[in-house]
């Protein structure tokens, strides 16, 4: 260190906890030597302060990830709450799949004219009634993807498999306690062997 420039500690102290810098380039760096910096670091705590700003920030992190994530997921599903808002609205009306539009053609003045208008007929629309389904089956579908609700058969397929598990892992553990089993046989006179 060049003589007479005063060390500005709480700043090296600083870059030491928020840096990955080791405390031998620190020390490096203001021209400290290595065991004066060693030793002021040990009497502060400076690696624990470190391990604790780390471990600040990587929470810090977490939770802005997860902010960020739940957001996303708020968002698709009033996404998917509009949907199922429309398809409500759609079929409380009670004529919903018997309204038709009907396109008719004629001719006035030498001008061919299309007239649109909405009929309702006792006929329901099956391909809008299916699409109607769909919809419902798709926002459900997309409603529990995203709460990661498990519908009955997947709950059913899932304690199955739970079960098999565990009746492997019985028979597996059966297996292990017979083949640690070990029998000795002595034949003859082992009295002699002994001595």
């Amino acid at each position: 260190m060049a003589a007479g420039k005063k060390l500005d500690w709480a700043a090296i102290k600083t870059e030491y906890i928020s840096t990955n810098i080791s405390q031998r380039d620190l020390a490096k760096k203001y021209g400290i030597a290595p065991r004066t910096l060693q030793q002021m670091a040990g009497r502060e705590h400076w690696f624990d302060k470190r391990k604790s700003h780390k471990a600040k920030l990587v929470k810090k992190s977490l939770q802005k990830i997860a902010t960020k994530e739940s957001n996303l997921l708020a968002k698709e599903l009033s996404v998917a709450d509009k949907i199922a808002s429309v398809l409500d609205k759609a079929l409380s009306d009670a004529q919903q799949f018997q309204r038709h539009i009907v396109q008719t053609k004629y001719k006035e003045d030498g001008a061919e004219i299309w007239d649109t208008k909405e009929k309702i007929f006792d006929k329901v629309d099956m391909q809008s009634l299916k699409q109607a389904a769909d919809t419902l089956q798709t926002v459900e579908k997309m409603k529990r993807s995203m709460l990661n609700i498990l519908t009955e058969s997947e709950r059913t397929q899932l304690e199955i498999a739970r079960e098999r598990l565990e009746l492997e892992k019985q028979k597996a553990e059966a297996a292990d306690k017979t083949d640690n089993e070990v029998h000795v046989v002595l034949e003859g006179d082992w009295k002699e062997l002994a001595e």
